[in-house]
């Protein structure tokens, strides 16, 4: 785990911090990483990571990750270091962007978008043919 504010070897949810944004290029190298994700909350902080992360490794494999329990229709399409939590819904022709957060218990129902880095807090339901800017949180529990 990288984080710019713990020290190296310290520990943070369990794993050890190996470096900062920084440090990624020999990092990967040294631990032979062939990909990660941005796990930040802030959406508009994502982003800023994403840039410097880039501009350290422009070929960096960012990846998304969908929990085995989120159930997301087979015409939907997920952008790169998304991160969908588990017992989400995701219907029929919906979009989600690159880096965006769908979490814990969320719906995102049929035709609707979400524009990179936005999220879904835990228990938000997006009802049809809704879009979700760039950037946007929608909030824990939030009916859109």
């Amino acid at each position: 785990m990288l984080d710019r504010f713990k020290e190296v070897g310290s520990i943070a949810f369990g794993y050890k911090i190996i470096g900062k944004e920084e440090d990624l290029q020999n990092l990967i190298k040294v631990h032979k990483i062939e990909g990660g994700i941005i796990a930040i909350g802030d959406n508009f902080i994502r982003h800023i990571v994403y840039d410097k992360i880039s501009h350290y490794i422009p070929q960096f494999n960012f990846i998304k990750v969908i929990h085995p329990s989120a159930q997301i229709a087979r015409n939907v399409l997920i952008g790169k270091g998304t991160v969908i939590m588990a017992n989400t819904t995701i219907s029929s022709e919906a979009t989600v962007g690159d880096f965006c957060i769908i979490n814990n218990n969320s719906s995102l129902d049929h035709d609707s978008k979400m524009l990179d880095y936005s999220s879904l807090g835990p228990g938000s339901s997006i009802g049809a043919n809704v879009k979700i800017g760039l950037f946007t949180a929608v909030s824990l529990g939030a009916k859109v």
